[in-house]
């Protein structure tokens, strides 16, 4: 007799803010590196994409794009328009992530790492999905921000 083995999956919504300043960045999306989305540019200011991934995953988003010219200042050096990507949420199987978690997302630029939800830069964050399933994955992800271990 066959050992029957339950494959999981966990089904993703990331909902993006995307901003536009000599046009905007582009996004890769990949699941244990097989490329789901590959988008060169946006037309408009938000954009959201859903998914099902098998779990455990590792889900990787890469922005590029951005160049030292992407960014309009005032002449007080306030920020008045930028190009940029902002992970606004990410669902999985249908509980958000916590805002403080989100605000905690790595992006690793190849220069540094920057904790934030705010994509300014290019650079890819990475999304560990290594959890017996996606309820242990949340809980832990509310554990990080109890402990400060973001």
């Amino acid at each position: 007799m066959k050992a029957c083995h339950h494959i999981m999956n966990a089904h993703l919504i990331f909902d993006f803010s995307i901003g536009h300043y000599n046009g905007s960045m582009s996004m890769i999306i990949a699941v244990n590196d097989d490329i789901l989305l590959n988008r060169p540019s946006f037309d408009s200011d938000s954009f959201k994409f859903e998914t099902v991934v098998p779990w455990p995953s590792v889900v990787t988003i890469s922005v590029a794009g951005k160049q030292q010219f992407d960014t309009k200042v005032d002449d007080n050096g306030r920020v008045v328009q930028d190009k940029y990507i902002r992970l606004d949420s990410l669902t999985v199987d249908r509980v958000p992530m916590h805002i403080v978690s989100l605000s905690g997302i790595k992006l690793d630029t190849g220069k540094n790492i920057i904790k934030s939800n705010y994509w300014g830069f290019n650079g890819t964050a990475t999304f560990n999905f290594n959890q017996p399933n996606s309820l242990i994955w949340h809980l832990d992800e509310i554990n990080k921000i109890s402990n400060n271990n973001l």
